[in-house]
């Protein structure tokens, strides 16, 4: 599997009206929003609408599947509506707001410390991967690659997918077996 690498990092400064977006070798790229015609802004606010509405609802079966929720469709549907309630009231969020992550969880738990400390420390570290100061940026990977790494860590991070795997396996036991699902047939010619 190819890895993921990350190629530039992107800052919006809602202030200035502007995005810049700093390349891995320095080089700097940005745009203001008095460059761009207004009808173009139109599209870009659309667009944006769009995505955001499509990220909140996104992760709904990955919700399921942790424990998070039950019906992904009710989630989904209740995903979207919170954040376009928050849009209507000019309540801008970037951070998902799908719950902590299997890692917070995880550290939560190993630790025994609330999940709301152990998700500032981590959201804490994964900012300063964003960081300009690359002394910074190395140390919040090194924290984050020990965290990651840590023996504990792994084995609830391991329950937690053998966990998600039997919530998928007990629906999937459940589903009803129709004649389309004839798997014999599917390879005849």
């Amino acid at each position: 599997m190819a890895r993921k690498t990350k190629m530039a990092t992107k800052v919006a400064d809602t202030d200035a009206g502007k995005v810049t977006f700093t390349f891995t070798d320095g080089t700097v790229q940005a745009i203001s929003m008095t460059e761009i015609p207004a009808a173009t802004q139109r599209a870009l606010v659309l667009h944006g609408i769009e995505q955001k509405g499509g990220d909140s609802y996104a992760g709904a079966t990955m919700a399921v599947e942790e424990g998070r929720a039950t019906n992904a469709l009710a989630f989904g549907k209740a995903s979207l509506a919170r954040v376009l309630a928050n849009l209507r009231a000019g309540i801008w969020t970037t951070k998902a707001e799908a719950g902590p992550s299997r890692l917070v969880r995880a550290v939560a738990e190993v630790l025994g410390i609330p999940v709301a400390a152990a998700g500032d420390r981590i959201t804490g570290w994964e900012a300063g991967l964003e960081s300009p100061d690359a002394r910074m940026v190395e140390r919040c990977k090194k924290s984050l690659a020990a965290v990651r790494s840590n023996p504990k860590i792994r084995l609830v991070l391991a329950r937690m997918d053998r966990e998600a795997a039997e919530r998928r396996m007990a629906a999937l036991a459940g589903a009803p077996v129709g004649k389309d699902d004839d798997l014999a047939a599917a390879f005849e010619e």
